[in-house]
């Protein structure tokens, strides 16, 4: 069809006043023209027996018109201007990318929508935003061939343009063109957001188990090498000759006690002994006590999920909507770790079914990395800007995002100038950033309001308490003796 086809000269013949006379009147057509989407143009009339063309002429692009002295052009440029022609757009409501006006009017927002209204401006067209007829979103293959939703409307010619997010995948582009990226996206898992380490336990959290572990060991093993120091030293107290008496004498050095002076060692060897344990004590008791400073005062963060393997060794179950194949990308790896969340993959009804199910506690939902950031920062934010739920850190699967356009569309390359240079200027990754940051303020907003404007308690593990000032005090005034 002619308006899948951007270069045309249609070449007629005209018969002149002389029957050798031929004319040939060369025309071509026009997009988005007078308010209609294809219009002919006639480019002028060519009379070999007026003018004949030397081979040099031959090879350009312009024509002279009889009777005029200015030239046109073959092919001239078509689609640098829309002339504010009206192109149809099928899409649907999903944040962050688009944001219809859910009170029936035009005020509509989103990061594609603006990407949009950037191309029209750039082209000089506008735009008739409007839903599937069908109710669907972006639309399935049946089994007779035909496509549903947004996609199916593009495919017919039905819509000149759709965008959601829309993957840019070799299924898809065997049914409609697409434009240029103008970003990436990428899969990525939200899991509930776990407790924090109980408040008791920070009495152990300044060493790691290892630490631990040695410190244990070697309580039980100075107090022998005391004794038998002792045994072999005829001048050594012999109250060091007994091994409770030993390993009182260490444990107290170890909590940095006093001693009285009739336990003091009287010869060199346990002398250089102590000295050494006594210094080594000093130094892990002032490490210990240091820390558990900053972790009295600073409450222990949560230890959220952040890759495929620790995802495995969490106890959650995980799964993905059951539209879309979202879980095929995992079953060709041969990654182990990649077939085991192949195999563990659960379907849930839809993004609300995973989202219902993460909140319960004990799952964890795939879905695009875009759409979780901005959904956590809209509904699950609190008032001091902390994540509810939390979006993995190692994400995987990248996707290239662009518009779809029915298949041989004449547009397609003017779209994608426009889009290539929109992300050239960052203004992409601006938008994006400013959607989220709009989304996060309002959601706080809307919380506080809620709360009565007085914004909720401070809990005791958010803020320092009495008792936590004293216990820091008492550590404080406590020197060590040895």
């Amino acid at each position: 069809p002619l308006d899948r086809i951007v270069d045309i000269l249609l070449i007629t013949n005209v018969v002149g006043r002389r029957a050798e006379d031929v004319d040939l009147l060369l025309s071509t057509h026009t997009f988005f023209s007078e308010n209609e989407r294809v219009d002919l143009h006639i480019i002028g009339i060519w009379s070999p027996s007026k003018r004949q063309t030397t081979s040099t002429e031959a090879q350009t692009d312009h024509l002279d018109l009889r009777g005029r002295k200015e030239t046109s052009k073959f092919f001239p440029e078509k689609l640098r201007d829309f002339h504010g022609f009206q192109l149809k757009v099928s899409t649907f409501h999903y944040p962050p990318v688009v944001m219809l006006d859910q009170t029936g009017g035009t005020d509509h927002g989103g990061l594609e929508v603006r990407i949009l209204m950037m191309i029209a401006q750039a082209l000089n067209f506008r735009v008739d935003l409007q839903t599937p007829k069908d109710g669907q979103r972006w639309g399935s293959q049946r089994p007779d061939g035909h496509w549903t939703g947004a996609m199916g409307e593009v495919k017919r010619g039905d819509a000149d343009v759709s965008f959601a997010n829309y993957f840019i995948t070799r299924d898809r582009l065997e049914v409609v063109d697409m434009t240029s990226l103008h970003s990436i996206d990428y899969t990525c898992f939200i899991t509930p957001m776990p407790d924090p380490p109980p408040q008791y336990t920070v009495v152990v959290r300044p060493f790691q188990m290892l630490v631990w572990g040695c410190l244990v060991l070697t309580l039980l093993i100075v107090p022998f090498a005391l004794m038998f120091t002792s045994l072999r030293e005829t001048g050594s107290r012999t109250w060091f000759r007994k091994i409770d008496n030993c390993f009182l004498y260490v444990f107290g050095i170890q909590m940095t006690q006093s001693l009285p002076e009739q336990h003091l060692a009287k010869t060199n060897s346990m002398r250089i002994s102590v000295i050494v344990y006594m210094l080594s004590a000093f130094i892990i008791a002032v490490s210990y006590r240091s820390s558990l400073f900053s972790f009295i005062l600073v409450p222990a963060k949560a230890r959220p999920v952040n890759s495929l393997q620790q995802l495995l060794q969490s106890g959650l179950q995980w799964g993905v909507r059951d539209r879309g194949g979202w879980e095929s990308w995992f079953s060709d790896s041969k990654d182990p770790t990649a077939q085991k969340i192949f195999e563990g993959f659960q379907f849930v009804k839809g993004l609300s079914g995973g989202i219902e199910r993460v909140l319960e506690g004990d799952f964890a939902f795939m879905n695009s990395g875009r759409y979780l950031r901005y959904l956590v920062a809209s509904n699950f934010t609190n008032i001091y800007g902390q994540a509810e739920l939390h979006i993995t850190k190692e994400c995987f699967v990248p996707f290239r995002i662009g518009f779809a356009t029915p298949i041989f569309s004449v547009y397609t390359r003017r779209f994608s100038e426009v889009v290539n240079k929109v992300v050239e200027a960052g203004l992409v990754t601006k938008w994006f950033d400013e959607l989220v940051r709009q989304a996060a303020q309002h959601h706080r907003q809307k919380v506080k309001a809620e709360l009565g404007g007085s914004g909720a308690q401070i809990s005791q593990e958010d803020g320092v308490t009495v008792a936590t000032v004293l216990g820091l005090y008492h550590l404080q005034v406590e020197q060590p003796c040895p």
